[in-house]
């Protein structure tokens, strides 16, 4: 269509008679045509696919795209023929990694604070301790709620590398007693 081969700078004539997979812009990058080439296969057998893709045109212009293919199947069921559709997405990507980058800065800019006050709240704690003096309630509430504020951090890290499919789980045994007492 006319928006896909503006974006990859080429007429109707010169990709006309040619594989899709053949066009120029595909093949700038290997990997970019072998998934292609997959993703036909499996449309071919009847299956929606969809995938977002990192690619280019000869100019330079660089896109996100959420491509997907879709069989269309006549009244036997065979597939007759497949329906391309991309959607540049390149713009919501960098916002994604604009955000995935604040979030990052903001827990490492929260966490050096919180830190800070754990730092002086041990020292406090030993001073007490030499001095054989008991710590308040107070001291107690405040430790508990450097806890919290670390807590709340990992957490915020935690859902930025959820959103961008970047979290790794960490199994262990846990003592689910233990644990539902704790909360």
């Amino acid at each position: 269509n006319k928006a896909a081969l503006d974006f990859v700078g080429h007429s109707s004539a010169e990709v006309a008679g040619k594989g899709f997979w053949e066009g120029r812009w595909w093949s700038l990058v290997p990997q970019t045509q072998a998934q292609l080439r997959e993703a036909l296969g499996e449309a071919a057998r009847g299956r929606v696919v969809r995938y977002e893709v990192d690619n280019g045109s000869e100019g330079g212009r660089r896109a996100t795209l959420d491509f997907s293919l879709t069989p269309v199947k006549d009244a036997a069921g065979e597939v007759v023929l497949l329906v391309a559709e991309a959607r540049d997405i390149s713009e919501r990507k960098e916002l994604e990694r604009q955000r995935e980058e604040w979030t990052s800065i903001v827990a490492h800019d929260l966490r050096q604070p919180v830190n800070n006050l754990n730092l002086w709240l041990g020292v406090l704690e030993r001073q007490a301790q030499r001095a054989g003096c008991e710590l308040t309630d107070g001291f107690e509430h405040a430790r508990a709620g450097v806890r919290q504020l670390d807590r709340m951090i990992s957490d915020l890290l935690d859902a930025s590398r959820l959103e961008a499919n970047r979290l790794t789980l960490q199994r262990s045994a846990t003592d689910l007693a233990a644990l539902v007492r704790g909360v």
